[in-house]
């Protein structure tokens, strides 16, 4: 087996077989500031990643960033078993390889890894996932982690096979009559794409696997040569259970708890569990009740998405998944994200609940932990204005509400919930409280069989009270984004006059019976059975941006092969590192595949990620139609009138294909400096937004919203809206 020493100017280590763990590295506290901002300052990448050839750091060298104060590289060591902990902002070690190799890269602690310039998924939550592969050439490696919560630590193993099923993330249900699918982790630890059940993998990259598991007690596979087998858990009839299905998102395999009435279900309960929380950790913190069926969907993961982008419709596809459509008597609770994400979804979904219950719960960023401010902070806020939830008051103010905390919460402080409180009482709409004292942020006691802080029995009195509301001809509602929620009662509004700004929909009789509505922001709208058509490719609730909506509708990654070897490099990587951290952070399935092969691809119309530009990858030069206004080629980027040269320019933005039905991200570069920025997005970090369009060169690692050249949303037509931002002094 390939051994590994590490480099002696960083001190040695004795030669193992099979594994390493560096202990001695340089780290640099934090230069820039972190948080939920879409484009951040990042002077380490700038000076060490931007370009792939770049000089690695030197003891004592020293940077300075947006904390405005030097900042220096200093030698650290890690403890015996490897850890390294203090305040790091990186860290950077050299391993040196005699020979070329595959390597899983084991990084809990840790965002991020780059191996020789390439992106790679760690494994912050510290979920205990065994790595992802990564190439070693001979002699030397450099090495960089990003991203530290706290502590990390580093391992690189060699994996006995070169494709294999990866036992530290598998996706099961429990023991069935019914037939139900079945999600597990394939790994082609080669440099090679690997075909795998019928599905071809890409070199050095992993990919979640629908499978179908059978009515049987165990589940088996086998690849390569090797067996794979698990037992599936059998449960008490009647009782709770663990129940899969397979997202329209991505096609992946996703998982809920569902603990049925023990009587006759006469409604359901949707509960939204907590960060490092899964549905089966949730659903068990509950006693039976009588006429509510209890599901607890997974916000795909632990930590997921704060039940907003893709958390969000991962709890309705549940609901789908178990019950055919949306129950129309449903109750909404949940603790701590999961309270956030009751006030979340009640907040945009109003008609959909008949009465909610968050504990424990925050409002939004803006309140809980804060986003950073910048130039263009309303805009990006504008795209992700769901999160908004006091906007949102006036239609909160509809649902019966009974909000849950402790007074001595250290997590969540209780004044996330008075703050609440407050609000609904100065709208007229006063919620019932409880205010446990000296209770912290999980809590239990003897009121209740479950646990106290989630199953209260006076939240199931007041879903006991609050019935569901029939359809009401009077209404008013607030819908900040179509794509989000665009139905309340018998209005759905269909296309906005200006995107990025909220529609205000208000309906009542007239003096003859009739209905009369009024809105503001509206430019189609239905109105009960009443039809109303939208022209084909205009945007539709549907089919629209902001940007972070083209990951949806089975969507694959796409990137270019028409470039030069390095550009094409470059694209792939990119790509698969974004495959990467959809797998690790949604429970994805992200299907990676070349230009060529798409354009091959006899599938039902589906969005893709196009990664390159219109010389680079065939999908844009083909079905990103010539009127686009936005156009990126190798070297410039043209919006309108507008054109920018350089090779270290990014576009981002959401526009249709000239084929029906096909909606794009668009993840443009003017050249390989630009695909390498493109690692610093966080467009798969809830509270983060971008809307239609954004364009930004190398000056956002310096100065964040300062290198932003244009942003802004397209009309209902997919043309420019005259209202974007525009850097005028930007060449």
């Amino acid at each position: 087996m390939l051994a590994l020493v590490l480099l002696a100017a960083l001190g040695c280590a004795a030669p193992v077989s099979d594994s390493i763990v560096p202990k001695n590295w340089l780290v640099i506290e934090p230069v820039d500031k972190s948080g939920r901002r879409p484009l951040r300052p990042d002077a380490v990448f700038a000076k060490h990643l931007l370009a792939r050839d770049a000089a690695p750091p030197k003891k004592d060298e020293v940077l300075r960033g947006e904390q405005e104060k030097d900042c220096v590289w200093k030698e650290a060591q890690a403890k015996d078993d490897g850890t390294l902990e203090g305040s790091i902002g990186w860290a950077y070690t050299a391993i040196e390889a005699p020979a070329d190799g595959v390597w899983m890269a084991k990084l809990p602690g840790a965002s991020q890894l780059y191996v020789n310039g390439s992106g790679f998924v760690g494994d912050p939550y510290s979920l205990g996932f065994g790595g992802v592969p990564v190439a070693l050439k001979q002699g030397r490696n450099d090495v960089f982690v990003a991203g530290v919560r706290g502590s990390c630590r580093l391992e690189l193993w060699m994996p006995e096979k070169e494709l294999f099923v990866a036992s530290w993330d598998v996706t099961l249900p429990d023991r069935t009559p019914d037939r139900a699918p079945a999600g597990l982790l394939v790994v082609n630890a080669s440099k090679e794409a690997r075909s795998a059940f019928g599905e071809t993998l890409a070199p050095l990259s992993v990919r979640k696997l629908a499978f179908e598991s059978g009515a049987r007690a165990t589940f088996e596979v086998e690849l390569d040569g090797a067996a794979y087998r698990w037992e599936l858990p059998a449960r008490e009839a009647g009782g709770p259970r663990r129940c899969t299905f397979v997202s329209d998102e991505d096609d992946s395999v996703q998982e809920y708890a569902l603990r049925p009435a023990t009587k006759e279900q006469q409604a359901v309960v949707l509960s939204l569990h907590g960060a490092g929380v899964d549905c089966w950790g949730q659903i068990s913190s509950y006693s039976g009740k009588p006429e509510f069926t209890i599901l607890a969907p997974t916000n795909r993961r632990q930590f997921g998405f704060d039940w907003q982008d893709w958390g969000r419709t991962n709890a309705y596809e549940a609901l789908r998944a178990a019950f055919g459509e949306i129950p129309h008597a449903l109750y909404l609770t949940g603790h701590s994200m999961g309270g956030h994400g009751t006030w979340s979804l009640a907040a945009n979904d109003p008609d959909a609940f008949a009465a909610i219950a968050p504990s424990a719960g925050w409002s939004s960023f803006d309140s809980y932990g804060g986003r950073p401010k910048g130039e263009l902070a309303e805009r990006w806020q504008d795209a992700d204005a769901s999160s908004r939830t006091l906007t949102l008051l006036d239609n909160l103010v509809q649902i019966p509400t009974f909000i849950l905390h402790g007074t001595a919460d250290d997590n969540v402080p209780v004044s996330e919930a008075q703050m609440m409180e407050k609000a609904l009482s100065a709208a007229g709409h006063p919620p019932q409280v409880h205010y446990q004292e000296g209770a912290g942020h999980w809590w239990d006691g003897d009121r209740a069989s479950g646990a106290d802080c989630v199953d209260w029995p006076e939240i199931f009195e007041l879903f006991r009270s609050a019935k569901p509301r029939p359809v009401d001809e009077r209404l008013h509602f607030l819908s900040v984004d179509p794509s989000v929620n665009a139905t309340n009662g018998l209005v759905a509004v269909l296309q906005l006059e200006r995107y990025g700004e909220p529609a205000e929909v208000t309906l009542q009789r007239g003096a003859k019976g009739e209905l009369v509505p009024e809105a503001k922001n509206v430019r189609r709208m239905q109105i009960g059975a009443e039809a109303v058509s939208v022209p084909p490719g205009e945007k539709t609730p549907e089919f629209s941006g902001p940007f972070k909506r083209a990951f949806r509708r089975h969507f694959v990654l796409v990137y270019g092969t028409q470039g030069t070897p390095e550009e094409n490099r470059e694209l792939y990587e990119r790509a698969r590192c974004d495959s990467e951290i959809w797998w690790y952070r949604g429970n994805g399935r992200a299907r990676l595949v070349s230009d060529t092969e798409y354009l091959g691809l006899k599938r039902e119309s589906c969005n893709a990620i196009l990664y390159g530009n219109a010389d680079t990858n065939r999908v844009w030069k083909e079905r990103v139609g010539k009127d686009a206004p936005v156009q990126v080629r190798r070297g410039s980027v043209k919006l309108g009138e507008r054109e920018w040269r350089g090779d270290g320019l990014v576009t981002l933005a959401v526009y249709p294909s000239t084929q029906q039905g096909e909606l794009f991200g668009l993840v443009g570069d003017t050249g390989p400096k630009g695909t390498r920025l493109g690692y610093t997005t966080a467009y798969f970090v809830s509270g983060v937004g971008y809307p239609d369009y954004t364009i930004f060169g190398p000056g956002v690692l310096a100065k964040g919203d300062g290198g932003v050249l244009a942003t802004g949303w397209f009309d209902a037509q997919w043309k420019l809206d005259g209202r974007g931002f525009l850097r005028e002094d930007a060449k």
